[in-house]
């Protein structure tokens, strides 16, 4: 998925891009509490020193943010399974901060239970004498 962003980091205007791409995967936290967590990445930001990523579970309205430093990916774990986010990314420098990417979203896939139920019926009894 492609965003761009316009990131003014000298005197000059420049147009540079930003370039996203969502990874779902699941992850079991504990045996108790299963949470998703989604893997992003995208192409680094000439001139910037650092990206913070905005996320949401609704277009436009991002309720939570993690700074990434100078890394072009971050692992966003804790989300609800089942649940659509949204995300866009700032690049940053000393400066100024980009406005929003273009936003990306996706819907994260259930985890995978600790356990696996046992389905295969049971063996009938052979060999067995009932007295009365």
């Amino acid at each position: 998925m492609r965003a761009v962003v316009r990131l003014d980091c000298a005197p000059r205007v420049r147009w540079l891009s930003l370039h996203v791409l969502v990874l779902l995967v699941p992850l079991a936290v504990s045996a108790d509490s299963l949470a998703g967590q989604v893997k992003l990445a995208w192409d680094p930001v000439a001139d910037a020193t650092g990206y913070r990523l905005h996320y949401g579970t609704s277009s436009g309205n991002y309720s939570s943010s993690v700074d990434t430093s100078d890394n072009t990916t971050v692992t966003v774990p804790g989300l609800t399974d089942g649940a659509r986010y949204f995300f866009a990314v700032k690049a940053y420098n000393n400066a100024t901060t980009s406005g929003f990417s273009n936003e990306v979203s996706g819907v994260v896939a259930p985890s995978p239970s600790p356990f696996s139920p046992d389905t295969t019926a049971p063996a009938r009894p052979q060999g067995l004498r009932v007295r009365m």
